[in-house]
Parts: C-alpha cells; sequence; structure tokens
C-alpha cells in the first residue's frame, strides 16, 4: 500500500447554525475561496485544505473560553502569516478565546499561538513557530 504524502491536503466536515453568518465570516473576514455549495452544505478552502459547512443548527457544539475542551482544528503559519492575520482579525473584531500569544519563549518549541471561534461556535487554532521548526 502507498503511503499518502505528509504534506496532503485534509478535508474537515462539521456543523454551523448559519450560511450567511459563515460565508461572511470564511470569506470575507479569513479571505478563504468558496468551493461547492448546495442548500445543505457550502465548501472553503483553507488554507489548502477544504473545509464542508453543513448547515445544522440543532447539532452546532459552541466553544467558550471556559469549554475550551480540545476540539478545534486550525493550521500552522510562517510568522509574518501568523501576524498578519491576527491583525486582520483584529481590525474585523473577533473575540479571541486565546488571544495571540508567545509561549514556551526561549525554548525549544517556542511559538505563537490564537484561537478563536467561527460564528457558530467552531474553535480554529493557529500556531506558528519560529524559523528553526
Amino acid at each position: 500500500m502507498d503511503m499518502i504524502a505528509e504534506s496532503a491536503p485534509f478535508h474537515l466536515s462539521f456543523c454551523v447554525a448559519d450560511f450567511a453568518q459563515t460565508r461572511a465570516f470564511y470569506v470575507g473576514v479569513l479571505g478563504c475561496p468558496e468551493g461547492h455549495s448546495t442548500l445543505t452544505y457550502v465548501d472553503f478552502f483553507f488554507y489548502g485544505n477544504q473545509l464542508t459547512c453543513h448547515v445544522a443548527p440543532e447539532r452546532v457544539r459552541p466553544v467558550s473560553k471556559a469549554g475550551l475542551d480540545g476540539n478545534h482544528f486550525g493550521v500552522i503559519l510562517a510568522p509574518q502569516a501568523f501576524d498578519s492575520l491576527a491583525a486582520k482579525l483584529q481590525a474585523a473584531e473577533i473575540s479571541f478565546l486565546v488571544a495571540p500569544e508567545t509561549q514556551h519563549a526561549g525554548e525549544p518549541g517556542e511559538r505563537r499561538k490564537m484561537i478563536f471561534a467561527d460564528p457558530s461556535g467552531n474553535a480554529i487554532e493557529i500556531k506558528s513557530y519560529g524559523a528553526a521548526h
């Protein structure tokens, strides 16, 4: 059996409460190109990966600062892209679950990190490591 390349894009499917808010966030705020859509789902291209958002308000499980329980997705960006996205999110007045911060400063594994949620409460974590990573 052939191994799939480690850098192969992923596909993630999850529920959202509203198409209009979802499109405004993923396209308008994050800059994700929209792909195929139907009456029940819409695809977005998220840093080379595919997100499929299914409209099912009754299945949405929103996150909160107090309830950050490990259910999230995200990407690892170059430092400049991380800073650019953080500024864009701040300008759009997106509330952070974890504001952009540096963790483990001066140690192996030093990283920048931020966590925010889409309008349905799906948590998104963005990380950035220095050039050595």
